[in-house]
């Protein structure tokens, strides 16, 4: 189903079977992106879990109306798994792929993270704004991923760690995969990815000390961080999957 992102919208503001009018940008998306047509049904998403299914009922050059046919609230607390992801920092546009990936496999806290090899700091502008509405648009995600401040991997401490039900590194070691990793079903779970380049020897010593720490070694060649991360991402589920 195509949808429309849109923080404004509130479930509380509107009554089923009443019209909302589209107006300005979020017309020209729908008319000359999405190419919408009458009678055809559009997801209101607004990121805080609600969803707001309607269909559209009139189209005209400056405007266009949808009929309001069902409200849905998703509960955050009742997801089998609460994802964070702390991801070494890369080059600008790789960086923008993980945003992306990240919103596609419903993490909810994404982490840039300050390493031996990452890149120069990454900042939150207009452009990193619109990746986050379109990929919201792409996936029918209900939730708006939060990008926190950046981490520095050396200055973290005891008590961020704390948080975490279970904390999975991703790293190349020979034999890292030989370990049982297990994730029970409705975990807060930290992911741990490097940038371009992994973990300097000195990070992965120190990454292997954390309590709780799991480590996870992949037998394939050198991924990228984001195919990395999305890798992590179905290792996780699977964990999950068997805990079930």
């Amino acid at each position: 189903m195509r949808s429309i992102f849109d923080e404004t919208v509130r479930i509380s503001d509107l009554t089923l079977g009443s019209i909302l009018i589209i107006e300005g940008n979020k017309l020209h998306h729908l008319l000359n992106v999405v190419r919408v047509k009458v009678d055809e049904e559009i997801l209101l998403l607004n990121g805080k879990g609600e969803k707001i299914y309607t269909k559209v009922e009139v189209i005209e050059k400056k405007f266009l109306t949808l009929l309001i046919k069902k409200f849905e609230i998703d509960n955050l607390e009742a997801h089998s798994i609460h994802l964070t992801a702390l991801v070494g920092i890369t080059k600008k546009e790789t960086f923008e792929d993980i945003i992306r990936l990240a919103i596609e496999a419903g993490i909810s806290n994404l982490f840039p993270l300050i390493t031996d090899y990452s890149k120069p700091d990454f900042l939150i502008n207009k452009r990193v704004q619109e990746i986050v509405k379109n990929s919201i648009e792409q996936s029918n995600n209900p939730w708006c991923i939060t990008i926190e401040n950046k981490k520095v991997l050396k200055e973290l401490t005891p008590a961020f760690f704390e948080a975490f039900d279970a904390i999975f590194v991703f790293i190349n070691l020979t034999d890292g995969s030989k370990k049982t990793h297990s994730v029970k079903s409705n975990s807060k779970v930290l992911m741990i990815i490097g940038a371009e380049g992994g973990f300097s020897e000195t990070e992965i010593k120190e990454l292997i000390a954390i309590p709780k720490v799991q480590i996870v070694s992949f037998p394939t060649p050198i991924m990228r961080t984001p195919t990395a991360l999305a890798a992590a991402a179905g290792y996780v589920f699977a964990k999950v999957k068997e805990s079930l």
